[in-house]
């Protein structure tokens, strides 16, 4: 026995087998544990009720290279307190473990911390849809009955070939989207690995787990490709999209804002009137990807917004042919756009990236085009935040007329597809 600290620990040999214990001199009940692996770990033991015959137990405090013996021995006094008042703090930690199931951790946390990101801001509805559709399809499906103490980084790392090989992959009916189409691979794979790791992170704060499993297991890495579209793709596109106006006339409509205003797709489908400004040329978005924003649309855009005539009783300048809901549409139908244009590796998405790179071609500065897309890092925002709206407006307006001309619909020109989006959605 001996006064632990840091010179002491340092010195302890790792046996060849089992474990070695040294016991603190100043704190009965305080002591290291050194494994064979050279591991070495705090832990404080007591007796159940105090009584000479009472079960004896150990608990795990922290491990030596991330505590430091003075830190660990106060944290023992503490532990310690609560069993002369009754308290069983080992036994309570090994119930919350035999207690919690992944799916029952999941759930936890998407109705706790998963409702709000590291500021402590609610996060927007999609981001939390996205991370529960990733847990409840892939995660649920394969570890989701598992107790916390079963899940090691075997496990995951069989969780993330399931996803990544397609097998949780399925179609399945939902009340509110009619059909949602899960896939996998291994960008889906690498999305739920990080969201899962921020899950056990929680778990570890609440000592329901000592270590988080995910951390140290090989993730695919993301592939931010970015198709831009050039010139002869842009008109390609707008023919498409002339094609196609007498038929699928919102799809096509939104499929065009996308392309003259850089938003996501989400931000368009579920316009509401009370967002759009016209006077002023803004949509001003009171949920998005990064919270509520304002973004500045052309000219252009701001003519083909006008043309949409609104139906009495909907809200959405987008209504769902059923039900009370906006358009939803529009992914379905760019499969068919893109395919006809001769674009098939283009997504809807690629039109942001080509709005962004049309206007640092037309002259917008990288500051000018956070500003445009409404990103929402800090660093970026600090970078942008000093801008006046007139630079940026003239951004928006000179990529708006660049992209809107290369696909026919200047607003001094009336192609057919503008009479046609008016006649149809009316």
């Amino acid at each position: 026995m001996a006064k632990l600290n840091r010179t002491i620990v340092n010195a302890i040999v790792a046996p060849q087998r089992g474990e070695a214990v040294v016991m603190d001199s100043d704190l009965p009940g305080f002591g290291v544990r050194v494994m064979s692996s050279g591991a070495k770990s705090f832990f404080v033991r007591y007796r159940v009720g105090g009584g000479r015959g009472a079960p004896m137990r150990r608990l795990t405090i922290g491990r030596s290279e991330t505590l430091t013996p003075e830190k660990a021995r106060d944290a023992a006094r503490s532990i310690l307190a609560r069993v002369r008042l009754g308290e069983d703090p080992a036994g309570d930690k090994a119930n919350r473990r035999s207690a919690h199931t992944v799916s029952e951790l999941i759930d936890e946390w998407l109705a706790g911390p998963g409702q709000r990101d590291r500021r402590g801001k609610v996060r927007s509805a999609s981001n939390i849809g996205c991370d529960k559709g990733r847990l409840n399809h892939h995660v649920k499906a394969v570890i989701g009955r598992h107790k916390l103490p079963e899940v090691n980084r075997s496990a995951i790392e069989s969780l993330r070939d399931s996803i990544s090989q397609g097998k949780t992959a399925k179609t399945e009916v939902t009340k509110k989207h009619g059909v949602a189409r899960v896939t996998g691979g291994e960008g889906a794979a690498t999305r739920t690995l990080r969201t899962l790791s921020t899950v056990f992170s929680y778990a570890v704060q609440r000592g329901y787990i000592n270590t988080n499993p995910v951390m140290g297991v090989r993730k695919a890495p993301d592939r931010h490709s970015e198709r831009f579209l050039s010139e002869d793709e842009l008109k390609a596109l707008g023919k498409a999209l002339d094609a196609a106006d007498a038929s699928v006339p919102k799809a096509t409509t939104i499929i065009r804002l996308l392309a003259m205003t850089g938003c996501r797709r989400r931000e368009i489908e579920a316009l509401n009137w009370t967002e759009v400004d016209l006077l002023n040329g803004f949509l001003r978005l009171k949920e998005s990807k990064t919270g509520s924003k304002n973004v500045f649309i052309s000219q252009d855009a701001a003519t083909v917004l006008s043309k949409i005539p609104r139906v009495k009783g909907k809200p959405w300048v987008f209504p769902g042919t059923t039900g009370k809901g906006h358009y939803q549409h529009t992914a379905k139908v760019w499969t068919d756009i893109r395919m006809k244009a001769g674009l098939a590796d283009v997504r809807l998405h690629d039109l942001r990236h080509t709005f962004a790179s049309r206007s640092l071609a037309e002259g917008a500065s990288l500051e000018v085009v956070a500003a445009l897309l409404g990103h929402r890092e800090r660093r970026t925002t600090e970078r942008y935040a000093h801008l006046a709206s007139h630079p940026i407006k003239e951004a928006a307006n000179r990529a708006g007329r660049s992209i809107s001309d290369s696909m026919a619909l200047a607003s001094d020109v009336t192609p057919s597809s503008h009479s046609a989006i008016t006649r149809v959605l009316s």
